[in-house]
């Protein structure tokens, strides 16, 4: 498969060759595959149609001026991927956690779109933006597919894994749903049940915290847990986190001491592409009245948190979306955003586009480890 981008505002023949050519994804048979697009103009997705960000996030990420992600979307046929892995019966009865920060909510509400688009996620009256505080952004999100039950959540906080701005989401977490106390006590992993309820947890009050609490729901061997370090302050005690918990789960399981933990991937941090020389976030290179969008590329092995992972995590644990080659792709960022924040958005990318062609790495590789394990059956 070849992709030939649109033109992009400002951008450069070099970020075209970085992608024609490459081989995307291996074309689906479009007679195993049922989806519908919508009436959008081109988009795979409108923020009108699905409702899976606050209001706030659906301004500022939805774009419908970036044709060229658009464009990326359609023709690396994410859609189709979301349509086979929920209607091919690989993924039913299975849970998929999305853990992270609003990056990872991106990757999320990509798939929660898709399956919305393709006709196969569970009609409810629990809307994603049906929160009592609406401008609270830290609430969970939770959809079930409508055909063979897959549920799919994402939370910042589940398993008590992630610092965001100095929360773990509640002080504490009960023990029961602390991931690395389970570990060390030999026990299955655990959230609450109460991201499937309309409530969608209790809300605690400072720095939009949100209680994970309620019935114990266990996770099982066939379930999938995905996760980053984040590029939040918090990251050193992030990475280190995932790094306990991954080295517990393989000393239990030297041991034979699995109880049947779920399957864990780290999503690889998607890069930055602000005006600094590595990329990474300052003001001076988001300062709006200096520049007008992102940088169109950066040099990877500059860039800290891929440096971190590959040295971490590369080859040592399941890991997904290190190789897009996202450092060439600045101009698919929301840049600058319709909402009131004012500074350039080099962090987050414009929906549909990016966070659709991660999400379908993502779903690749849970495919991907179901169909090996019921071969090996």
């Amino acid at each position: 498969l070849q992709i030939e981008l649109a033109d992009q505002p400002g951008g450069s023949k070099k970020n075209h060759v970085a992608f024609t050519g490459r081989r995307i994804l291996a074309i689906l048979d479009p007679k195993t595959v049922e989806h519908k697009l919508v009436d959008s103009g081109g988009m795979l997705y409108t923020s009108k149609e699905c409702p899976v960000l606050h209001e706030r996030h659906s301004v500022a990420y939805f774009r419908e001026d970036h044709t060229w992600a658009h464009k990326l979307a359609r023709e690396a046929e994410v859609l189709e991927t979301v349509s086979k892995a929920f209607s091919s019966g690989i993924l039913d009865g299975r849970k998929i956690l999305f853990v992270g920060d609003s990056v990872m909510q991106q990757v999320f509400g990509s798939i929660d779109c898709l399956a919305q688009t393709a006709g196969l996620r569970e009609e409810s009256d629990r809307d994603n933006r049906d929160d009592p505080n609406p401008d609270h952004q830290m609430h969970p999100f939770y959809f079930r597919t409508s055909r063979g039950g897959t549920d799919v959540f994402y939370s910042r906080f589940f398993g008590q894994m992630l610092k965001y701005h100095g929360a773990f989401g509640t002080t504490p977490l009960a023990e029961e749903f602390q991931w690395m106390e389970s570990c060390r006590r030999r026990e299955p992993f655990r959230y609450g049940s109460n991201i499937e309820t309309g409530d969608r947890g209790i809300y605690i009050g400072r720095i939009e915290e949100y209680s994970m609490g309620g019935e114990a729901r266990t996770l099982s061997p066939n379930d999938f847990v995905v996760i980053h370090g984040t590029l939040h302050r918090e990251r050193d005690e992030n990475i280190s986190n995932m790094k306990q918990l991954f080295s517990c789960m393989e000393e239990a399981r030297s041991l034979g001491q699995d109880p049947g933990w779920p399957h864990i991937t780290v999503l690889s941090t998607l890069p930055q592409h602000f005006h600094t020389e590595n990329g990474e976030y300052s003001s001076d290179g988001a300062n709006p009245a200096i520049f007008d969008g992102c940088r169109e590329s950066i040099d990877l092995e500059k860039f800290p948190p891929y440096l971190e992972e590959r040295e971490i995590f590369y080859g040592k644990v399941p890991l997904v979306g290190h190789d897009l080659h996202l450092e060439h792709m600045g101009n698919y960022h929301v840049g600058k955003r319709l909402d009131h924040v004012k500074a350039i958005d080099c962090t987050h990318w414009s929906m549909p586009g990016v966070p659709d062609f991660v999400a379908k790495s993502v779903l690749d590789h849970i495919q991907g480890v179901a169909m090996s394990e019921s071969h090996s059956k």
